[in-house]
Parts: C-alpha cells; sequence; structure tokens
C-alpha cells in the first residue's frame, strides 16, 4: 500500500511495516523509553533478594507507553511485544550507604542471566551502570538492580546518574 510518500505494509489488513520516502522504517509497535526519578528512593532493598528493582516514576519518553510509574510495577518496562530489546540503566547512591558493586537486570522478579555487571575495586562505587540485549516475550517486566547487599538505601533522584533507557531493536 503506497501513498503520500509512505509505503506501508499489510498484514491482514494490519499495517506491519512503514517505509517513508526518505528512507526512513517504522514499525507501529516500536517502543522506546527514558526514565528517571523524580525524587530520592529511600528503603531500596540493594541485596539479592530477587524482585526487586529501582523505582523509577517518570518519564523523559515513552513510546508506546509501556514503562510504569506508579504502582507495584514502577519502574518496570512491560514488553508490548516479543522481540530482542537493548537496555541500558544508571543509579547513584548517597555516599552514606555502602557503595555498589555490581548491576543486573530483573525480569519477572528474577535476576536475569547473563546481565551482571560486576564493578573492579578501581571504578567510584557510589555509581552503578548496566547494558543488555535482551529478548523478552510480550508481558513479560523488566527493571534494573543495582547490588550492594545493603537493604535500606537512598538511591537520589540524580538527573544525570540515575536512568533507564530501552528500546525495542527487532
Amino acid at each position: 500500500n503506497a501513498s503520500g510518500g509512505l509505503t506501508k505494509f499489510e498484514s491482514n489488513g494490519t499495517e506491519t511495516l512503514r517505509v517513508s520516502s526518505d528512507g526512513e522504517v517504522t514499525k507501529p509497535l516500536q517502543p522506546r523509553f527514558h526514565a528517571r526519578l523524580l525524587t530520592d528512593q529511600t528503603s531500596y532493598d540493594g541485596r539479592n533478594v530477587g524482585g526487586t528493582w529501582i523505582i523509577y516514576n517518570t518519564t523523559d519518553y515513552d513510546i508506546g507507553n509501556n514503562f510504569v510509574t506508579s504502582g507495584s510495577d514502577q519502574g518496570r518496562f512491560v514488553a508490548p511485544v516479543s522481540g530482542l530489546y537493548l537496555f541500558q540503566a544508571a543509579a547513584y547512591i548517597w555516599s552514606g550507604n555502602p557503595g555498589w558493586s555490581q548491576s543486573w537486570f530483573d525480569v519477572d522478579g528474577s535476576r536475569k542471566q547473563g546481565t551482571d555487571f560486576v564493578m573492579s575495586s578501581a571504578f567510584d562505587k557510589d555509581f552503578a551502570q548496566n547494558s543488555a540485549q535482551i529478548y523478552l516475550t510480550t508481558g513479560q517486566k523488566i527493571g534494573f538492580h543495582p547490588y550492594n547487599n545493603n537493604n535500606g538505601n537512598t538511591v537520589p533522584d540524580s538527573i544525570y546518574h540515575t536512568w533507564f533507557k530501552g528500546c525495542l531493536l527487532g
């Protein structure tokens, strides 16, 4: 289906792919987000207990509205379609808390295998980062978990240091 400088591909009457006259290729379900903390998160559980993540509570953008900013899933992205996603996250910690020693992504309440990033003693332990490509199926939920084996951490609302981003690769 081609009109107005767009070529659209459809399956059973539903648009599945669009190519514009300048070569941009988009899909209707092409989610992406950038989230961060608007207020400090207190009493963050940095232990390896499963089902804990930073509760990012605001988005700078959320294409597809799949990032949860309130309720029991606050701070998690919910996959609208099955596919390979790229996630990047960071979290700062107040210096009064024990520093982070590693981080990983939490999928459906469990530590996701192959996403651990362990910091060496040469790194500043007040700042955890991670990046991973993860295949999610429709409805799976993912959050970011920095680790320090301490319950009761304060994670500040640093616009430059505490954020979570993601997008569907395909």
